[in-house]
């Protein structure tokens, strides 16, 4: 059933997830620093919270909610001036739709782990596992 070498090849899986997670984040937080910074311009910065599946899905500014338009090179809204490059917008919603699409293949794996009769609290200690092996060879990679 579970053996030694289907959890390594479970910590090996969680371990190349996790890079790819990493180097994945870039373009998302390129956005996400427009969009704060259109948002806190002349103001106190504040935290807030992006509606991805808004702004993505449905064209809604992350700033009024109203819908944008792309005008020649950018993304306008109308109501507020709310501007975005055409450009890292479009690869910004390109590694959105990527990351959905991996977010479920992600769940059926956890959903095919447990039918083999792992646990979830077994699933969490081989991807703490995973997350601790991961931090220990970028270490050593620095060095």
């Amino acid at each position: 059933m579970m053996d030694r070498e289907d959890e390594e090849k479970i910590v090996e899986y969680y371990k190349k997830t996790l890079r790819e997670d990493a180097k994945e984040g870039k373009t998302l937080a390129d956005a996400y620093r427009h969009i704060k910074n259109h948002k806190t311009q002349g103001y106190t910065t504040r935290l807030f919270l992006v509606d991805w599946e808004g702004y993505f899905n449905e064209n809604k500014c992350p700033v009024c909610g109203k819908t944008i338009t792309l005008k020649e090179t950018q993304y306008l809204c109308e109501k507020c001036g709310y501007t975005m490059d055409a450009d890292l917008y479009e690869r910004a919603r390109k590694q959105y739709e990527e990351k959905k699409v991996k977010q479920e293949k992600a769940a059926e794996k956890e959903r095919q782990l447990h039918k083999q009769g792992y646990t979830q609290k077994k699933l969490d200690e081989l991807y703490e596992k995973a997350v601790k092996e991961t931090v220990k060879e970028e270490e050593d990679e620095s060095r």
